[in-house]
């Protein structure tokens, strides 16, 4: 596995180089689910620089996708 670079430039949080986005998040709420606890969090600071996004689908991580228009029987909403 590769060396993962960062900084610790924005709240002295490691914020991972290279990336699409980064998102800064300070805990809102917690909620306990059963064996799980969600966190509820709010964005506090974010940037955006573009490119190509890692996307994690179907199983495995692919570097791009093509989104397929919208079939015509699902554009109708369901009632």
């Amino acid at each position: 596995m590769g060396l993962v670079t960062f900084n610790g430039q924005v709240f002295d949080l490691p914020l991972l180089e290279g990336c699409v986005a980064t998102l800064v998040a300070t805990n809102r709420s917690r909620y306990r689910e059963g064996d799980h606890v969600i966190l509820v969090g709010e964005v506090v600071r974010y940037d955006v620089r573009g490119g190509v996004p890692l996307v994690f689908h179907d199983g495995r991580y692919i570097a791009s996708a093509v989104e397929e228009p919208l079939p015509d029987a699902l554009k109708t909403p369901w009632r």
